[in-house]
């Protein structure tokens, strides 16, 4: 998706490693992740592979 537009940014989340953040897990409570791999789109859209890429350029501009 970046490669088609420049408008997003990723985010990872991390856990079990020394690159995780001590409220990793409220983050993914938050956003409703319970599994890896896992995409939002504009912190909603539960981001399933695959996913029309017009709907995403389209949330991104």
């Amino acid at each position: 998706m970046h490669a088609l537009t420049e408008d997003i940014v990723v985010v990872a989340i991390h856990n079990d490693d020394e690159m995780a953040l001590p409220y990793e897990g409220d983050i993914r409570e938050e956003f409703g992740v319970f599994g890896f791999p896992s995409g939002r789109l504009n912190r909603t859209i539960n981001w399933r592979n695959p996913h029309p890429v017009e709907e995403v350029t389209d949330i991104a501009g």
